[in-house]
């Protein structure tokens, strides 16, 4: 659906402006891109509202969001299947983190073995987003620091903010497991 809305955006825009082949198609996957955003955006938000954790899944979000940005993670193959899934994990993960009560031991503890899982497989990235030795050994010490910030941060906020560092950084540590399908992938 979201192809076919951005093909009659194309198509109008194409009717006004002298453009090539491949401009088309780069203003197609562009507006895919946008509607993409909008539409797993207005989910995410729209079920948190939905459930009364707004506020609590924006913040999910933002420790979830900068730690995938720079780590990657795990792709689907369909918008649909990913607005699902990531409105599963922010949504469930705030309403996890308000349901569970973690100590600075159990804190350590899991960003330790957070930072073991980065150093062993982050950057993960898809085949249209591969990345070169050098950038990946610069996305990998970001994303340690960026684990190893967020677990500073999780062991001196009060409770309900330490909850929902750990489990969105634990949710987007989970994003860099091999598929089990493939092993190759390690």
């Amino acid at each position: 659906m979201l192809q076919m809305i951005s093909e009659k955006l194309t198509a109008y825009f194409d009717e006004r402006m002298d453009m090539s082949e491949i401009d088309r198609l780069k203003m197609i996957l562009g507006f895919e891109n946008i509607l993409h955003y909008i539409v797993l955006f207005g989910t995410v938000f729209g079920t948190a509202a939905v459930f009364g954790v707004f506020f609590e899944a924006a913040f999910f979000w933002l420790i979830f969001g900068t730690y995938r940005v720079v780590a990657g993670g795990l792709h689907l193959s369909t918008s649909l299947a990913c607005t699902i899934t990531t409105t599963t994990i922010i949504v469930g993960g705030t309403k996890l983190a308000e349901m569970v009560r973690l100590d600075d031991g159990i804190i350590i503890a899991g960003f330790v073995v957070m930072i073991g899982i980065v150093i062993r497989l982050a950057p993960r990235r898809t085949k249209n987003y591969p990345v070169g030795k050098e950038e990946r050994k610069k996305l990998k010490i970001k994303s340690v620091f960026i684990v190893a910030a967020f677990g500073m941060m999780a062991l001196i906020l009060p409770h309900g903010l330490k909850e929902i560092i750990a489990i969105a950084a634990a949710a987007e540590t989970a994003t860099l497991l091999p598929n089990m399908k493939n092993y190759s992938e390690i």
